[in-house]
Protein backbone atom coordinates (compact mmCIF):
# COMPACT_ATOMS: atom_id res chain seq x y z
CA UNK A 1 0.00 0.00 0.00
CA UNK A 2 1.24 3.34 -0.43
CA UNK A 3 -0.65 6.34 1.12
CA UNK A 4 0.38 9.98 -0.46
CA UNK A 5 -0.98 13.34 1.27
CA UNK A 6 -0.13 16.95 0.57
CA UNK A 7 2.31 18.60 2.07
CA UNK A 8 0.61 21.69 2.86
CA UNK A 9 -3.16 19.95 3.29
CA UNK A 10 -3.97 21.44 0.07
CA UNK A 11 -6.37 19.25 -1.82
CA UNK A 12 -5.16 16.59 -3.82
CA UNK A 13 -6.35 17.72 -7.43
CA UNK A 14 -6.28 16.36 -11.24
CA UNK A 15 -2.26 17.71 -11.72
CA UNK A 16 -1.55 15.30 -8.72
CA UNK A 17 -3.90 12.10 -9.56
CA UNK A 18 -3.01 12.40 -13.29
CA UNK A 19 0.91 12.32 -12.76
CA UNK A 20 0.39 9.68 -10.21
CA UNK A 21 -1.32 7.87 -13.13
CA UNK A 22 0.94 8.74 -15.64
CA UNK A 23 3.72 7.00 -13.54
CA UNK A 24 1.79 3.82 -12.74
CA UNK A 25 1.17 3.56 -17.08
CA UNK A 26 5.31 4.71 -17.05
CA UNK A 27 6.13 1.75 -14.36
CA UNK A 28 3.61 -0.53 -15.77
CA UNK A 29 1.65 -0.69 -12.40
CA UNK A 30 -2.58 -1.42 -12.23
CA UNK A 31 -3.50 -0.86 -8.77
CA UNK A 32 -5.57 -2.99 -7.41
CA UNK A 33 -7.87 -0.66 -5.18
CA UNK A 34 -7.36 2.92 -4.73
CA UNK A 35 -9.07 5.49 -2.58
CA UNK A 36 -8.70 9.17 -3.06
CA UNK A 37 -9.85 11.78 -0.40
CA UNK A 38 -9.37 15.69 0.01
CA UNK A 39 -5.83 15.37 0.33
CA UNK A 40 -4.78 12.29 0.43
CA UNK A 41 -4.63 8.78 -2.20
CA UNK A 42 -4.14 5.40 -1.45
CA UNK A 43 -3.64 2.73 -3.44
CA UNK A 44 -2.94 -1.01 -2.93
CA UNK A 45 -0.80 -2.25 -5.30
CA UNK A 46 0.75 -6.52 -6.01
CA UNK A 47 4.05 -6.70 -4.08
CA UNK A 48 6.89 -5.45 -7.12
CA UNK A 49 9.78 -3.85 -5.12
CA UNK A 50 11.60 -2.54 -7.21
CA UNK A 51 8.61 -0.96 -9.15
CA UNK A 52 6.56 -0.08 -5.96
CA UNK A 53 9.98 1.87 -4.26
CA UNK A 54 10.50 3.24 -7.99
CA UNK A 55 6.78 5.18 -7.46
CA UNK A 56 6.87 6.20 -3.99
CA UNK A 57 10.41 7.54 -4.95
CA UNK A 58 8.76 9.48 -8.11
CA UNK A 59 5.85 10.65 -6.30
CA UNK A 60 7.95 12.20 -3.28
CA UNK A 61 9.21 14.65 -5.33
CA UNK A 62 5.71 16.64 -4.74
CA UNK A 63 3.62 14.29 -2.34
CA UNK A 64 4.70 12.89 1.41
CA UNK A 65 4.57 9.21 0.80
CA UNK A 66 4.32 5.99 2.72
CA UNK A 67 5.27 2.77 1.34
CA UNK A 68 3.61 -0.66 3.70
CA UNK A 69 4.87 -4.40 2.77
CA UNK A 70 3.87 -7.17 3.50
CA UNK A 71 -0.15 -6.66 3.48
CA UNK A 72 -2.92 -8.75 2.16
CA UNK A 73 -6.41 -7.70 0.00
CA UNK A 74 -9.07 -9.53 0.50
CA UNK A 75 -11.65 -9.30 -2.17
CA UNK A 76 -15.04 -11.13 -2.19
CA UNK A 77 -18.27 -10.98 -4.29
CA UNK A 78 -21.22 -12.02 -2.97
CA UNK A 79 -20.53 -11.78 0.41
CA UNK A 80 -21.65 -12.40 3.87
CA UNK A 81 -21.07 -11.75 7.36
CA UNK A 82 -20.35 -15.24 7.92
CA UNK A 83 -17.88 -15.85 5.02
CA UNK A 84 -16.22 -12.25 5.93
CA UNK A 85 -15.62 -13.13 9.04
CA UNK A 86 -13.97 -16.38 8.19
CA UNK A 87 -12.01 -15.34 5.15
CA UNK A 88 -10.60 -12.24 7.06
CA UNK A 89 -10.25 -14.28 10.53
CA UNK A 90 -8.15 -11.53 13.30
CA UNK A 91 -6.30 -10.06 11.00
CA UNK A 92 -6.54 -5.79 11.53
CA UNK A 93 -8.35 -3.96 8.94
CA UNK A 94 -6.69 -1.32 7.26
CA UNK A 95 -8.57 -0.02 4.78
CA UNK A 96 -12.30 -1.34 3.61
CA UNK A 97 -14.13 -0.59 0.48
CA UNK A 98 -17.97 -2.09 0.24
CA UNK A 99 -20.74 -2.11 -2.38
CA UNK A 100 -23.95 -4.24 -1.71
CA UNK A 101 -22.37 -6.85 -3.73
CA UNK A 102 -19.03 -6.52 -3.14
CA UNK A 103 -16.33 -5.84 -0.09
CA UNK A 104 -12.69 -5.14 0.01
CA UNK A 105 -10.18 -5.45 2.69
CA UNK A 106 -6.42 -4.43 3.11
CA UNK A 107 -5.40 -6.76 5.92
CA UNK A 108 -2.55 -6.52 7.97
Amino acid sequence: MIEMSSRDFSFIGENHIGHLYTLFEKLHIKPNLTQNGAISFVCVLDEWPEKNDKIAQEASAFLDVQLMKGLSLLTIRHYNKEIFEKLAGEKKILLKQQTPETIQVLLH
